[in-house]
């Protein structure tokens, strides 16, 4: 227990927690901004209303100073009603200090056990952070509830209640450890990531970047056209074909220096969507008319005639294509599979594959953590890196194949007892955490005593091998014969004087 007192000082946990109290700053921040908003509107409607009633008041008329007292009614509402906003932004900034003074109070705690060199408290100190840690994990990989996806696309703000159902947030309550970590934030973005996973919604994520587009644009941000690029495909996949072009011309245009290729392919994407489709079926003699693609236009307008590629690229986008002067003029269709014969349709399939909501999940979730602070990797997992790294070596995580014998009593005694597998990094638990790590560096390697080397080449403790012998022929799992081994992998048998003494260097 001794060692505990040589752990990692008290400033270092505090750096390495400083999302802690990166978060609720971030907080702070960004309430008291909105509080002074708030004042600002308010007051300045307030001044209105009271230049408006003192208007009325200078008449000196009965009928205009009833209809001041009835101003003067709604601006005592109005007051009343600045009163609670203010009192409501109040309570969230003392809920905020207050979780900064628990966190203070968790790491004093620590340093006062190691200051008094008090091994229970210390001990119970690391049980609570971790119990922290994993709190952590199980609000950030929990599933949402379909009641939490209906909140946040409806826009009503979650009641604690709604949020204790998390098991992260249960565990972490039963703990009495809710202060230590800011389960809210990372409530919001579990939300609004299972949404992109698992409903294909955008609009909880499109009102998050209205939200906060300052900062998108601060830290240049390809967020914004990437969900708008989905919400354009998902228009081009519903044949919603007039919301698609709406959707590009509004806010996809503005990215035309930034994303030029991109778009080009979303404009190809309008044209040849149909032969994207896998399960469509083709179109008669493999001609489309390019007014389909106009879609509800002819409801507007039942004049509107495309009789040409030229007169679908004016109408999309608002500018005349370029036109050889050998170019013949084209009636009003033209054949699909002469004009993409050539192109590479890898391109459209990779903007309609369904791969893209995992990706956009995982930019918004990079963005978001940025803003507030935290670590994109689950903290818990990071811990267990640092520990399984520490074992890992060139053996771990390579499929031994073994030799199965007649005996099957034999196999199940060897497998089982003998060859088992009891190392931490290639259990099937760590063994995906532990796959892209590096190796543990050891200066030093522990061999066993005698090492010998059967004719097939695999190296044994002697002492250890005679022992197996001596098991199997006692309980009667295979006939050896005097001074006779088995190989373990391979089932092979073998003498004693086929040994081959090792000498490491």
């Amino acid at each position: 227990m001794g060692s505990l007192f040589n752990e990692p000082s008290t400033d270092f946990h505090l750096q390495l927690n400083e999302q802690l109290f990166q978060i609720p700053y971030e907080l702070l921040r960004k309430n008291s901004k909105l509080v002074q908003k708030v004042i600002d509107k308010e007051a300045q409607g307030l001044n209105n209303d009271f230049q408006e009633m003192n208007a009325m008041l200078v008449k000196n008329e009965l009928e205009q100073d009833k209809v001041a007292l009835v101003k003067l009614g709604e601006i005592i509402k109005s007051v009343d009603s600045f009163e609670k906003k203010l009192g409501k932004r109040t309570s969230e900034d003392l809920q905020l200090l207050n979780r900064i003074k628990e966190r203070i109070t968790f790491f004093q705690n620590l340093e006062d056990a190691k200051t008094l060199r008090d091994h229970s408290k210390l001990t119970q100190w690391y049980q609570d952070y971790t119990n922290l840690l994993i709190g952590d994990y199980l609000i950030r990989n929990s599933r949402v509830k379909a009641k939490e996806l209906d909140e946040a696309r409806s826009g009503e703000d979650e009641s604690e209640d709604d949020k204790s159902w998390n098991p992260g947030v249960m565990f972490l309550k039963q703990q009495h450890l809710e202060q230590l970590l800011d389960y809210d934030i990372l409530l919001a973005a579990n939300r609004i990531s299972k949404s992109l996973t698992e409903e294909h919604n955008l609009s909880p994520l499109i009102t998050w970047i209205g939200e906060n587009q300052s900062f998108l644009k601060k830290n240049c941000s390809i967020l914004e056209f990437e969900v708008r690029l989905q919400e354009y495909v998902e228009y081009l996949k519903n044949g919603q074909f007039k919301n698609a072009i709406e959707c590009f011309q509004r806010f996809l245009l503005q990215f035309m220096e930034t994303n030029f290729a991109d778009l080009k392919l979303a404009s190809g994407l309008l044209v040849f969507i149909k032969s994207c489709e896998k399960s469509s079926p083709p179109t008669s003699d493999g001609f489309i008319d390019p007014q389909i693609i106009a879609g509800d236009e002819f409801a507007k307008d039942g004049n509107l005639v495309l009789k040409s590629k030229a007169d679908v690229h004016q109408h999309f986008f608002h500018r005349k294509a370029f036109k050889s002067p050998n170019t013949p003029v084209s009636s009003n269709v033209f054949k699909l599979n002469n004009l993409t014969k050539n192109l590479e349709f890898a391109r459209y399939t990779d903007l309609l594959d369904t791969k893209r909501w995992v990706a956009l999940s995982e930019l918004f979730l990079k963005e978001y953590y940025s803003m507030y602070g935290i670590s994109h990797l689950d903290p818990l997992l990071m811990y267990l890196s640092l520990g399984i790294s520490t074992l890992k070596t060139k053996e771990c995580l390579h499929e031994q194949k073994f030799t199965s014998s007649n005996f099957h009593k034999l196999n199940d005694f060897i497998h089982q007892g003998i060859l088992r597998n009891t190392c931490p990094v290639c259990s099937s638990e760590f063994a995906p955490i532990a796959k892209d790590l590096p190796y543990a560096h050891h200066t030093q390697s522990k061999l066993f005593e005698n090492p010998i080397m059967l004719p097939n080449g695999n190296i044994y403790d002697m002492r250890k091998l005679k022992t197996l012998a001596a098991t199997l022929i006692r309980e009667n799992l295979y006939p050896l014969k005097d001074y006779e081994v088995l190989d373990p992998i391979d089932k092979q048998v073998f003498a004693e004087t086929d040994f081959v003494t090792m000498y490491p260097t």
